[in-house]
């Protein structure tokens, strides 16, 4: 369905505004193209959007350092991530084959701009309505040639048109408005100045782990869970996995006759722990990942058969140990299961070689915030998202990702999200399979805290008063608000 101006969308800035419009232009067009599967024209324009997008928000960015406006940054760093975005989206467009690839890929081009658009008009770039009768020095540089300067518009200065809606609430309403916020925590810089090859590549391959370990440390502290976070969400696992990997790990890698070899090509001290995995050859890099996967294989939990026939799985001494290291200082810190040998594939698979999980965990990561927000906390005027879009997005993930990390990708929206409870957990393993023995081989790390959440009343009966009160909350601010349209 086309998107339509309203004079409600108007921040009162010619340019914005203007910019705005064209924006609703090209997406309706896109849509268009995308209906009559003309992808020659859905590639066009995709491209002018794009051109578009990157000239408006160096506009949009040049008028809030102009009148001050105090979030310019976080307004900053949320275009570069949109930018990316659709750069990304238009490549996959663009480099697919198959007309089956390119109708998915207009579809997630579409919907990513539908949502995005009104979210970026309707919300975000709202908050410069307050904005817009501040004199401005300066005019902004715009490939458009009949552009006109930054000025309010309207009648007369800082006067919204009789037409347009005020979002000013009342203060029981006001928190209404605010983002969805939570801790993000992100890489230190690279460590540079080793000593040895030792040093950089013990450096490089912890640093490769962490951005697995520090993507899942995100969390929301205005959120309430009485059980404990899953053990890779614990800045606490993470120090005693490094001091695991150290132990257990880095000796087969660092004794390997092969990176030995390998090593003494490596001009390691122009490398730094973050540009060593793109600078040293892929045979090294292979023999790392090699000896990594080795080295826990041998923690693993091997068959034996007792003096009765039944075969039981052997726990060795070094495995023993890795789970005393493990063990969380106390139950409130992270839920680690005692390790076995699923516990020994999720530890293995926190190091690629080869890729770099990060701005891809990043990525969808940032389509399921997009989704929440859109489907679960929708906003004033935000475009909302179909029933059950941010459940099937966690679906897709699967296979993108290694075994599990799905899995925890679930968790850490019910970590993060609000309304992400533990009844949405429930239905989202319902769509995975119909008894629980068949969801715990997809999903064991959910059902694991399902199964404890079962027994936790408290927690349910929290969930569910928390869930009437954002309805009533949602019901009261549709009343104001139409009483305000009334008027």
């Amino acid at each position: 369905m086309a998107i339509s101006w309203r004079n409600a969308m108007s921040i009162g800035v010619l340019v914005i505004d203007d910019d705005h419009k064209e924006f609703i232009n090209l997406v309706n067009a896109v849509e268009a193209a995308a209906a009559s599967e003309d992808y020659v024209v859905v590639a066009r324009v995709a491209s002018e959007l794009l051109k578009h997008a990157v000239g408006h928000f160096d506009r949009e960015e040049t008028f809030m350092a102009q009148v001050g406006y105090p979030d310019l940054d976080p307004h900053r760093r949320g275009h570069k991530v949109i930018i990316r975005r659709l750069q990304l989206l238009i490549e996959a467009f663009n480099s697919a084959t198959r007309i089956v690839d390119k109708k998915f890929s207009v579809g997630e081009l579409s919907e990513l701009l539908k949502m995005w658009l009104l979210d970026h008009i309707l919300k975000d770039d709202l908050r410069l309505k307050a904005f817009a009768q501040r004199p401005v020095e300066m005019s902004v540089a715009s490939p458009r040639r009949d552009e006109p300067p930054l000025t309010a518009s309207g009648g007369g200065a800082g006067k919204p048109r009789g037409d347009d809606i005020q979002y000013q609430l009342p203060g029981h309403l006001a928190h209404l408005m605010a983002r969805l916020d939570y801790v993000i925590p992100q890489m230190p810089a690279p460590m540079s100045g080793f000593d040895s090859f030792e040093s950089l590549c013990e450096a490089a391959l912890l640093r490769r782990v962490d951005k697995v370990l520090i993507f899942f440390q995100r969390h929301n502290p205005r959120i309430v869970r009485e059980m404990p976070p899953f053990f890779l969400a614990s800045p606490e696992f993470a120090e005693k996995f490094h001091a695991a990997v150290r132990r257990f790990v880095l000796p087969t890698i660092l004794g390997n006759r092969m990176v030995r070899q390998l090593s003494t090509n490596v001009k390691w001290m122009e490398m730094d722990s973050e540009n060593f995995w793109d600078q040293v050859e892929r045979h090294l890099r292979g023999a790392i990942l090699s000896c990594w996967a080795t080295a826990w294989d041998e923690l693993r939990l091997v068959p034996a058969k007792k003096a009765d026939d039944t075969i039981v799985l052997q726990v060795k001494d070094g495995t023993k140990a890795l789970r005393e290291m493990l063990a969380p200082s106390s139950p409130a810190s992270y839920d680690l299961p005692r390790v076995t040998n699923r516990e020994i594939a999720v530890f293995k698979s926190l190091l690629d070689t080869q890729v770099d999980w990060w701005q891809d965990l990043n990525q969808t990561w940032q389509i399921c915030h997009d989704l929440y927000e859109q489907e679960k906390d929708p906003r004033i005027f935000q475009s909302r998202a179909r029933e059950g879009a941010l459940r099937d997005n966690l679906l897709r993930a699967f296979g993108r990702f290694p075994d599990s990390w799905c899995d925890f990708l679930v968790l850490a929206c019910h970590r993060i999200f609000p309304r992400v409870s533990s009844q949405f957990l429930e239905s989202f393993v319902a769509s995975i399979a119909t008894s629980d023995a068949v969801r715990e081989s997809y999903l064991p790390y959910t059902m694991r805290y399902l199964l404890l959440a079962r027994d936790h009343t408290e927690m349910r009966q929290r969930e569910k008063r928390e869930e009437e009160a954002f309805q009533e909350e949602m019901k009261n601010l549709h009343d104001y608000l139409t009483g305000r349209r009334a008027d």
